[in-house]
């Protein structure tokens, strides 16, 4: 009896992150709230990334780049002429370290949260004065823009997934930023 040999093809997803890294900054303190990428002038790999038990963001890999940036925080390649590679091991905050701001002492307010995608937005300190709001999801990527005139507004979010999101208030007293979960 002749036995059939099967062939079996493996299909798989495979991340590469060929240096494109994802994380969190604020530019009001010391920890990060957001940065979509990280790099240097050459060839930069990061090989692995993670979080720990507080939510911190860890990502380990190697660049050839005479300098590489992480937000504001610049690392320097001992070699400094891009023909050596050196690693790199960065422990960044997470995504709910967000400061939650306030304008002139008054806190803004966003409820409820967690919600089904309907917010309040109420900020008394703004009286009138116009200011942008803009959303963004776990990706960096703006899923709402409006102008408000006024200390409240309403934001319907609920043609957007359940998620961690980032509202940003911005007016000429400075900005805001509040994280708010549709559930």
């Amino acid at each position: 009896m002749k036995k059939s040999k099967t062939t079996k093809i493996m299909k798989t997803k495979l991340l590469i992150l060929s240096f494109a890294f994802c994380a969190v900054a604020n530019a009001q303190a010391p920890s990060y709230l957001w940065a979509k990428s990280a790099g240097g002038t050459s060839y930069d790999y990061g090989n692995s990334c993670s979080t720990d038990a507080n939510g911190n963001i860890i990502a380990t890999g190697f660049f050839y780049s005479p300098t590489i940036t992480f937000g504001t925080t610049t690392l320097t390649n001992a070699d400094n002429t891009g023909n050596t590679a050196d690693m790199f091991i960065v422990k960044l905050n997470g995504v709910s370290g967000i400061e939650e701001s306030a304008f002139g002492g008054e806190n803004v307010s966003v409820y409820p949260n967690p919600s089904t995608g309907m917010f309040s937005i109420v900020a008394p300190s703004l009286k009138g004065e116009k200011s942008s709001i803009e959303i963004y999801n776990v990706l960096g990527e703006k899923v709402f823009q409006s102008i408000i005139n006024n200390q409240s507004s309403i934001i319907n979010l609920e043609n957007q997934p359940n998620g961690i999101y980032f509202l940003s208030i911005k007016t000429e007293q400075g900005i805001v930023n509040k994280k708010i979960i549709i559930q």
